[in-house]
């Protein structure tokens, strides 16, 4: 059940800046046993901050808020 609580959210923070990422690439989270502890903004920063040190974001680091 906590395993699909931390899922379920990833995959909603994914969800909601789909059009962020590039095409062509499949992403693969390994989410730590801490992260069913973290608030859902701060997986949410994480994602995007590990897409964005990957290079699979569309939006440069000048153009985010």
């Amino acid at each position: 059940m906590v395993r699909n609580k931390v899922r379920r959210r990833l995959r909603e923070a994914y969800r909601i800046h789909e059009s962020k990422f590039r095409t062509g690439f499949d992403l693969v989270v390994v989410a730590r046993v801490k992260a069913v502890h973290v608030p859902y903004h701060e997986l949410e920063r994480s994602l995007l901050r590990m897409a964005d040190k990957l290079g699979v974001l569309l939006v440069k680091k000048e153009d985010k808020p």
